[in-house]
């Protein structure tokens, strides 16, 4: 009685389940620990074919499995997904031998434990050196890429000045200039998946976010909207552009499940994760995150499929007019790995998909006290810098886009001298300094080739003159120090390709 009452002690109380099983796959035995894994009781599995509960994705090489083991008995464990009580899937690692009775074999005995959280934990390495592959072709031709590119795209919009308004010059002008701006987003989307990326964040609330996205997105007949944003939405820090690439690829993708019409719901609200129950499922730290929903109305996501959608290159839509690329969600889930937060996708063939995302809260404070703090930081500013820029000085070392960047500067009414590399900047900021007419702003490319990049120039000019206001440019805009260039003593930040407006809006937002 003892040594039984220690066997069914043992059997009954640790974590994985122990089964046995006849040689038609009757299940004659369970323990308790089932039901805490499916949701069943040993009562409710006890009697039943054990294929009943196994994925049918997994259940001929399972049956061949026990063939297997009946006939040589040779114990390999497996790896397998069973479907719990609510229709979730479980992954499995079985161990199993033979059970011999007077030599003849009467059927199976084994033990199962719960590898879910250890799956997704793969899963999600897989992803992120997917990515990284990704990443190092991106990275790799970049800079010399966008350097080239806002040539292409300052010149056509300094042509476009001089055209009439509506000739057919300055509407060829308009195409070719859109053209350069889709290759400008795509060539930031793919830096996006690179192994850097880095957001260039901010605090605000992503509600106003949510509400324009739609207005922008792929228009399409009998599409509705409906929103449910809680009131007192957290703040959150994060990347404008990117999380708006990547909020409106889901929202394209949503739209193009359900070319009949239906009803997208755009949901969120504030939610704690405490790491316990099923919210421990989400591969989130403890803490405050702003919880996302864009649901459809579509047709589904084919399971086969759902292990794959965030895999770049990777898409359903046929090569025609869609031209499915398979970067959309493979950006997605960048942009919010990036961001501290997660993603996941539930979807039912036939009934619609809901992308959920998880981005942390920053702080608590409302958004009029957000509003009303950043106001006071643009007053100081204007107080502090009341009198208009009239010199600026760039720094790169490709001779186009040093005249590009003169010419759009002048158009803005500055005064503008170049140079070449960091060590003419400090020559010659030191130069006006000592004379009398210092430069209001410089302009530094962060990589000169075969010379003084930015990162180093910006550190003699601050022992000259610790008032510099220096903006940083870069073709790597993905690169950390264009992401924190507060830290590396910048004022502002510009990656290219830029347009004259960008140059506009970073020297009015360090000057005032």
């Amino acid at each position: 009685k003892e040594s039984e009452k220690k066997y069914r002690d043992l059997v009954e109380n640790i974590n994985d389940v122990i089964f046995m099983v006849d040689t038609s796959g009757t299940v004659t035995y369970i323990s308790p620990p089932v039901e805490a894994i499916m949701g069943y009781s040993p009562r409710e599995v006890t009697g039943r074919q054990m294929m009943e509960f196994v994925h049918p994705d997994d259940r001929a090489a399972l049956e061949e499995r026990f063939r297997e083991l009946f006939l040589s008995g040779v114990v390999q464990p497996k790896e397998y997904r069973l479907i719990d009580k609510s229709g979730n899937i479980i992954w499995v690692r079985s161990s199993s031998r033979p059970i011999v009775q007077d030599g003849k074999t009467t059927g199976a005995q084994g033990v199962f434990m719960n590898i879910s959280h250890s799956r997704r934990l793969e899963e999600q390495l897989g992803q992120a050196k997917k990515l990284e592959v990704v990443g190092t072709l991106a990275g790799g031709i970049a800079h010399d890429y966008n350097n080239l590119l806002a040539i292409i795209m300052g010149n056509l919009s300094m042509a476009r000045e001089e055209t009439e308004p509506r000739s057919v010059l300055a509407e060829l002008l308009h195409e070719a200039e859109k053209a350069s701006l889709k290759a400008r987003d795509l060539t930031h989307q793919f830096l996006t998946l690179s192994q850097g990326g880095y957001p260039m964040k901010e605090l605000g609330s992503i509600e106003s976010l949510l509400k324009e996205i739609p207005g922008q997105a792929q228009t399409q007949e009998g599409i509705e909207y409906i929103f449910a944003i809680q009131d007192d939405l957290w703040i959150v820090e994060y990347d404008s552009k990117q999380m708006h690439y990547a909020l409106s690829n889901l929202l394209v993708n949503a739209v193009e499940a359900m070319p009949q019409g239906g009803r997208i719901t755009i949901q969120a609200e504030n939610q704690v994760i405490d790491g316990k129950g099923k919210s421990s499922a989400v591969s989130l730290k403890a803490g405050k995150y702003v919880s996302i929903s864009i649901k459809d109305e579509g047709r589904g996501i084919p399971e086969e499929h759902l292990d794959r959608i965030f895999d770049p290159y990777f898409s359903t839509k046929e090569r025609g007019v869609q031209k499915g690329m398979g970067l959309g969600l493979a950006t997605a889930y960048a942009v919010v790995q990036k961001h501290g937060g997660h993603i996941m996708i539930h979807s039912t063939t036939g009934e619609g998909t809901t992308v959920n995302i998880y981005l942390p809260a920053e702080c608590a404070e409302s958004k009029a006290q957000s509003a009303e703090r950043r106001g006071m930081d643009s007053q100081s500013t204007i107080a502090n810098h009341r009198s208009p820029i009239r010199r600026v000085l760039v720094m790169d070392d490709e001779e186009s886009l040093r005249n590009l960047a003169q010419k759009m500067l002048e158009r803005l009414g500055y005064k503008v001298e170049t140079v070449k590399d960091g060590l003419e900047a400090i020559a010659i900021y030191k130069e006006r300094l000592d004379s009398g007419e210092p430069f209001d702003a410089v302009i530094l490319d962060l990589t000169i080739k075969g010379g003084m990049g930015g990162d180093q120039a910006i550190k003699e000019l601050i022992k000259i003159d610790p008032g510099v206001k220096a903006i940083v440019s870069s073709g790597y805009f993905n690169a950390p120090i264009i992401t924190n260039f507060k830290e590396y003593g910048f004022q502002g930040a510009m990656p290219k390709p830029y347009q004259k407006k960008d140059l506009e809006g970073v020297l009015k937002k360090i000057l005032g």
